[in-house]
């Protein structure tokens, strides 16, 4: 086999071997991320049971006189992550109509999920309060998860 050849087929064996390669980070570091984009936009109702199974129940955190209620998604096989959606400023809390389904999907996804109630939040007020709420529901999550 001419040197010419040998030449012209390492380099295009180089090349695929690059692309394989690439393809495969491209995969691995997009792909997880594809998914829970298509996931969270997928709006039908059998997509919020999709996934693995989970358990959805409220409770309530209380730290230092306070008393948030919550509601937690966790997924019934354990989890490695967990996530705390709160709702934004809206009348509805976490009962919000959009943030339950969301917070549906992500627990599908294998990830434990908390939602706090926070009461300044719903009346539309950002207060020091509204903050320290979430500061504190994140601690609870944090030692509880």
């Amino acid at each position: 086999m001419s040197r010419r050849k040998r030449f012209w087929i390492a380099s295009v064996a180089t090349v695929m071997i690059v692309f394989a390669v690439a393809g495969i980070w491209i995969y691995r570091t997009v792909m997880p991320g594809a998914v829970f984009a298509a996931r969270a936009a997928d709006p039908s109702p059998e997509s919020e049971k999709a996934g693995v199974p989970f358990e959805e129940w409220e409770d309530i955190v209380t730290a230092d006189n306070l008393r948030i209620p919550v509601r937690i998604y966790q997924p019934t096989d354990g989890h490695d992550r967990t996530v705390i959606l709160a709702p934004g400023l809206h009348w509805g809390g976490y009962n919000e109509k959009r943030l339950i389904p969301f917070a549906r999907k992500v627990a599908g996804m294998g990830i434990a999920v908390v939602t706090p109630d926070i009461h300044d939040l719903k009346t539309y007020d950002i207060t020091p309060k509204a903050v320290d709420d979430l500061e504190q529901v994140t601690l609870w999550a944090l030692h509880d998860s």
